[in-house]
């Protein structure tokens, strides 16, 4: 081993010597509080002081760090890329949080725990209405979450103030009794019920249906659906004088 070598390995021993020696020496010899003399104790408590004033500074400057308009638009980009009523309803969503800070008279990106239950407390409207309008606030904060790699924490993560939602069994009709219904419609609503009961089709997909070749495309919640389309629908669309391609 060079002489150089050896004095780098000797100089590493002892000041890991040392080291163990300064740790050992602050677990066994650490004074508590009540060791402390008034100026000590002074001391130390102006010292948590500005800890404190240091971890929120911090935070305000991380908050500043984060472009929020950019963050909120590229939020709501990519929403509108799954449905433009999702989109919608999650931009209304983020305008009563936006709203409701300001009035609180903090960042939206400051937002605790408390201040996520006090904002659902001051949401109206249906029980669906209100988890909805949570969902968004929460989806937009998991983003940032990620976006700012923790740094900006969902404060309606655990909330247990959102409503719960309450399911209903559904009542279905059956097939005489549907019949009956049917009998009671006017042609184009009997048309669309028959072509929802053929194909399951949504009430909201009907306008769009286009129908070539015995097959049916249309969109639903912002996708793309299409299925084979039969002759029972096509009839009912003829008798109620629809056009049978679009």
């Amino acid at each position: 081993m060079e002489k150089g070598q050896s004095n780098v390995m000797k100089r590493d021993r002892d000041e890991g010597a040392v080291l163990g020696d300064l740790i050992d020496l602050l677990v066994k010899e650490t004074p508590s509080l009540e060791d402390l003399g008034k100026d000590d104790l002074k001391a130390v408590a102006k010292a948590f002081v500005f800890d404190g004033l240091k971890d929120s500074l911090r935070r305000k400057v991380e908050i500043e760090r984060v472009d929020y308009p950019a963050k909120r638009r590229t939020f709501l980009e990519r929403c509108s890329h799954r449905s433009v009523d999702t989109c919608k309803a999650y931009a209304e969503a983020l305008d009563l949080l936006d709203t409701w800070t300001a009035r609180a008279g903090i960042h939206v990106l400051e937002m605790k725990g408390s201040h996520a239950d006090s904002f659902i407390d001051s949401l109206v409207g249906s029980p669906s209405t209100v988890r909805l309008r949570v969902a968004a606030a929460s989806s937009f904060f998991a983003y940032l979450e990620r976006e700012t790699d923790g740094r900006v924490r969902n404060p309606f993560r655990g909330t247990k103030v959102r409503p719960g939602k309450r399911t209903k069994e559904p009542v279905v009709p059956t097939e005489e009794e549907l019949e009956e219904i049917m009998d009671r419609l006017a042609p184009h609503n009997r048309a669309a019920v028959r072509v929802m009961m053929e194909t399951g089709l949504r009430v909201g997909a009907l306008a769009g249906l286009i129908v070539r070749n015995g097959r049916y495309t249309s969109r639903s919640k912002g996708k793309d659906v299409s299925g084979p389309f039969s002759s029972v629908a096509m009839s009912a669309l003829r008798e109620a004088g629809l056009d049978t391609r679009s």
